[in-house]
């Protein structure tokens, strides 16, 4: 079994991804079919993966998983959406982490740069996932699998770089092994799910790719003031998956769109306030700003999860939220007469942004029919 001590090395990475790609056999002493809806799913999901190679730890699989509410209530492809959620949120508790820890200065100069190249490497992870739960609702189950081994990859990385320096210990050894984890969780049962196709569901959905962008945004057009056609289009045509993607599918794109604008907004203002000879009130603003583009960040990912569990109400609130701190960052810029607001731009992106995704969110929301029972992840609905 793996331990946080025993980081496989990149080589053994890629075998491993080799051989949870190809080795998971096609009829199985244990039942998929009987076990998809009893109440042993999670234990007989991770034994199937324990089974595949030694570097998954079955212990690790059984607790994680069980820990997260809901997770007996799940099918195998809720199982895997449900591991995306937890990769989510480990990624971006440790982005948190990470930046406390750059900002307490308690670091030498070798390990703070590590931890910022860490930062980087799990912002990108933030992405990726959300991304890869983006695919695997348009039962891009290829896609959704590259983009989870992508960010398997960022933890081995992260924790490469403090071996450079003999007998430096990894402040995210913890963090870093259980994202690695969990990820090859998911990409098992992203692969376990290709094997056993289910013929409807929120996950697939019989509608034309061709034009759902396009069909969205005139409709989020015509139900906003906040957004035009053009922006819309604009926007959710940049990721590559947005054009294989369901309505539901289009709804995370949306919401990994806002991300990267709240991501990426961040680094701009700590960029702007580092750069000094700031004006007192502006540098004021800066920071109650990147106070609240962090919060936005966690926002977003709770309304990532909020949709995921089909609880599109408390989806719809959670980036509605957003919305209201992207003008609240715009709004303290005009108790000084004549000041110019550095972040106009970015404020009115992300504003715009989330916007769409609430439209997404609605749209959803009326085309779906009600779950049978009242747990989470009830992913029988045609939409």
């Amino acid at each position: 079994m793996m331990r946080q001590s025993q980081f496989i090395s990149m080589s053994v990475f890629a075998l491993l991804i080799i051989i949870i790609s190809s080795a998971i056999p096609s009829t199985n002493s244990y039942n998929l079919a009987a076990a998809q809806y009893s109440n042993d799913m999670v234990n007989s999901t991770c034994r199937i993966c324990t089974e595949i190679s030694t570097i998954f730890d079955f212990n690790f699989c059984v607790t994680t998983i069980q820990a997260a509410p809901g997770s007996r209530a799940v099918d195998l492809r809720g199982l895997a959406v449900l591991t995306m959620e937890l990769a989510l949120q480990n990624a971006t508790t440790t982005v948190a982490a990470i930046e406390k820890m750059i900002l307490s200065q308690t670091f030498d100069p070798l390990t703070t740069k590590c931890l910022k190249n860490c930062l980087e490497s799990y912002a990108d992870s933030v992405s990726n996932i959300v991304m890869a739960m983006g695919a695997f609702m348009a039962d891009q189950l290829a896609t959704a699998n590259t983009l989870m081994g992508s960010v398997v990859e960022q933890p081995m990385t992260c924790e490469a770089d403090f071996r450079h320096k003999k007998g430096e210990i990894s402040p995210l050894a913890k963090n870093n092994y259980n994202l690695f984890e969990i990820g090859i969780i998911s990409i098992c049962i992203i692969n376990q799910v290709s094997l056993h196709p289910v013929p409807q569901g929120i996950l697939i959905t019989e509608i034309s790719t061709t034009d759902v962008v396009n069909s969205t945004c005139k409709q989020c057009a015509e139900k906003s003031t906040s957004t035009t056609y053009d922006y819309c289009v604009a926007s959710l045509q940049i990721p590559p998956i947005s054009h294989l993607v369901n309505l539901p599918g289009l709804a995370i794109v949306a919401m990994e769109i806002a991300l990267e604008n709240a991501t990426g907004t961040i680094q701009t203002i700590k960029e702007t306030i580092d750069g000094g000879e700031l004006d007192p009130f502006v540098e004021d603003c800066l920071t109650v700003c990147l106070e609240l583009y962090q919060s936005a960040i966690f926002t977003v990912e709770e309304a990532v999860n909020a949709f995921l569990s089909e609880h599109f109400d408390d989806a719809d609130i959670l980036m509605s939220s957003v919305m209201e701190d992207a003008m609240t960052c715009g709004e303290g810029f005009k108790e000084k007469k004549g000041q110019v607001n550095p972040l106009v731009e970015q404020n009115e992106n992300l504003y715009r942004l989330s916007s769409i995704a609430v439209c997404i969110i609605k749209l959803v929301s009326s085309r779906f029919l009600p779950p049978l029972s009242s747990s989470g992840h009830n992913l029988g609905a045609r939409i």
